[in-house]
């Protein structure tokens, strides 16, 4: 509404205006949520699955908070380490973008299902020691066909021998 008594109102109106349509076009966006389970985390960087299929790679800083929910309608909360966030958890991550980049402000995921993820990664974690075990032979035994192979050409001399045969025999 423009108002023609106050000078200063036009300027406040498209001011307003001005302001919601910069949100609008702006690159970062706010407030977005991300729903998946964590399939992968290197660093400060985790990759969430959602539903699809899809994956988003999302950095975690030190200011993004991991809240668990609890209790029998959700309304406990406890704010965790960021690392807490492990394989297998399904989570809500509200996340800022700026361009390429996703960055994590909140992670929100349920106790129970935290639980669970670390009585699987429990479960495995001894096959994935002899996973890695077996890697580390695999490639110390390839390491050595490369070896083998790269001096396959060389020839070791092992003696000197004169053989003498008479003149018109074989």
């Amino acid at each position: 509404m423009i108002r023609r008594d106050r000078p200063g109102a036009i300027n406040v109106t498209v001011s307003v205006a001005a302001f919601a349509l910069l949100l609008a076009s702006a690159p970062a966006a706010f407030g977005e949520e991300i729903s998946g389970i964590i399939t992968a985390r290197d660093g400060p960087d985790m990759v969430v699955t959602d539903s699809a299929g899809a994956q988003t790679t999302i950095t975690l800083t030190d200011a993004t908070r991991a809240i668990s929910r609890g209790g029998t309608f959700g309304l406990a909360r406890d704010e965790l380490a960021v690392t807490d966030l492990i394989n297998g958890l399904p989570v809500t991550v509200e996340v800022a973008r700026n361009g390429e980049a996703v960055v994590a402000t909140e992670v929100k995921f349920r106790g129970s299902d935290l639980k669970t993820a670390r009585q699987v990664q429990a479960g495995t974690a001894q096959a994935h020691s002899k996973a890695r075990e077996k890697a580390a032979e695999l490639e110390a035994k390839n390491a050595e066909l490369r070896k083998r192979m790269a001096e396959a050409n060389e020839y070791v001399v092992k003696g000197h021998a004169a053989v003498y045969f008479a003149t018109g025999s074989a």
